[in-house]
C-alpha cells in the first residue's frame, strides 16, 4: 500500500505543478481547473493517510475525490457549447441551498437560544418544584 501511496503522491505533485499559463481562462476552465486541482490534493490527503496508516480516516476525502470525478464527468458529457450555462445553473442551485441552508441555522440558533434559557430556568428550580 505504502508504493501505491508514494506513486500517488508523486504524481499528485508533478500535476498540482504544471504550468496552466497555455490555458485560456473561461468559466468552464476555471471550475475544471478547480475541480482537478482539489482532486488532485484529495489524493495527496488519501495517500499520506494511506501511508500511516489511517487509510479509514480519508474516508471523507474518497468521497469528496468521488463527488469531483462525477462532477467533471457530468460536465464532460455534455456539449460543448453547453457547458458554461449548465455550471451556471449550477451556482445558481448551489446559492438556493446556501441561501436555505443560512435561513435554518437563523431559525435553529433562535430555537437553540430560547431551549438554552427554558433549561436554565429549570436548572435553578429545585427538583421537588417540578
Amino acid at each position: 500500500m505504502a508504493r501505491n501511496a508514494n506513486y500517488a503522491l508523486a504524481a499528485t505533485k508533478r500535476a498540482l505543478e504544471a504550468d496552466l499559463g497555455p490555458i485560456p481562462v473561461t468559466r468552464v476552465t476555471q471550475f475544471v481547473i478547480g475541480w482537478m486541482r482539489a482532486a488532485f490534493s484529495q489524493s495527496q490527503v488519501i495517500a499520506t493517510l494511506t501511508k500511516r496508516g489511517m487509510a479509514p480516516a480519508a474516508a471523507p476525502n474518497r468521497r469528496s475525490f468521488a463527488e469531483i470525478a462525477v462532477r467533471l464527468q457530468w460536465l464532460f458529457g455534455m456539449k460543448q457549447e453547453d457547458r458554461a450555462g449548465a455550471l451556471d445553473a449550477m451556482l445558481d442551485h448551489e446559492r438556493e441551498l446556501t441561501e436555505k441552508n443560512q435561513e435554518h441555522f437563523v431559525r435553529w440558533d433562535s430555537t437553540r437560544t430560547a431551549t438554552c434559557r427554558h433549561i436554565k430556568s429549570w436548572s435553578s428550580t429545585p427538583l421537588a418544584e417540578l
